[in-house]
């Protein structure tokens, strides 16, 4: 069956939400915190046009195999997109790529600085952060605190202090 222009142009706006990104990134960031939230595409529409485009081989994982998928696009993907980015409104192009500037920090935070925490059977609880890429774990500490409300302020907090904490551990410890 064929693509309705409408299924095309959803296309051509993640091509070119990918192809504006520097890095490879999450569906979920994609789904939701740029293509439906601002609406320039459906939910559903946005999930089955990625799902189109990793078909189709203009998006591919960037990640290992034992990571969250991330994707980016490929050099299929760009040149389809240099071919027919015109169809984009030009309002929506400029959206993008002002919306993609802006947050593209806020994105590789969300997904490369990650947390969770979990109960033991002595009460305590352990805290696990991370700092990851497309590919590895670049660094992960394990905390055992005493009360899960100290557990979830660091699990919650762990976003914004990741980069400082690593920095700390860079200059101090690895670089000794």
């Amino acid at each position: 069956m064929a693509a309705t222009e409408e299924q095309f142009i959803n296309k051509l706006i993640l091509l070119y939400i990918f192809d504006q990104c520097s890095v490879a990134l999450i569906e979920d960031i994609i789904v939701n915190d740029i293509a439906t939230a601002n609406g320039w595409i459906s939910y559903m529409d946005c999930k089955d046009a990625i799902a189109d485009l990793i078909k189709t081989d203009y998006l591919v994982n960037a990640a290992g195999k034992n990571s969250v998928p991330r994707y980016k696009i490929t050099p299929d993907g760009r040149e389809c997109l240099n071919c027919f980015f015109y169809k984009i409104p030009a309002s929506t192009r400029d959206a993008i790529k002002e919306h993609i500037k802006k947050n593209i920090m806020s994105y590789r935070k969300q997904q490369d600085y990650q947390s969770d925490y979990f109960r033991n059977n002595d009460g305590t609880y352990t805290v696990v952060l991370k700092i990851v890429d497309d590919t590895s774990v670049w660094m992960e500490l394990k905390l055992r605190v005493d009360n899960r409300t100290k557990a979830k302020w660091i699990y919650k907090t762990w976003h914004d202090k990741a980069i400082d904490i690593y920095g700390y551990l860079n200059e101090n410890v690895i670089e000794n």
